[in-house]
């Protein structure tokens, strides 16, 4: 399936790359899309969160860095 959404894009393309699949990719969009969420985490993202949802972000930002 081909996708649209720029940050599943890029967290493919960084997985994929064996000098690059370690990083955590964390997607902080303004689009409320549900589909880019679903594309973004398929593609090998840690996380997806709406810009308005600011402390989540920062909560779950601060696990992820805990445990990698």
């Amino acid at each position: 399936k081909e996708t649209h959404c720029f940050a599943a894009l890029l967290a493919a393309k960084l997985k994929a790359d064996p000098r690059t699949a370690s990083i955590i990719v964390v997607v902080w969009s303004g689009s409320d899309a549900v589909d880019g969420e679903v594309e973004a985490l398929r593609a090998g993202a840690k996380a997806y969160f709406d810009k308005a949802d600011v402390k989540s972000l920062m909560r779950r930002l601060m696990g992820l860095l805990k445990r990698d």
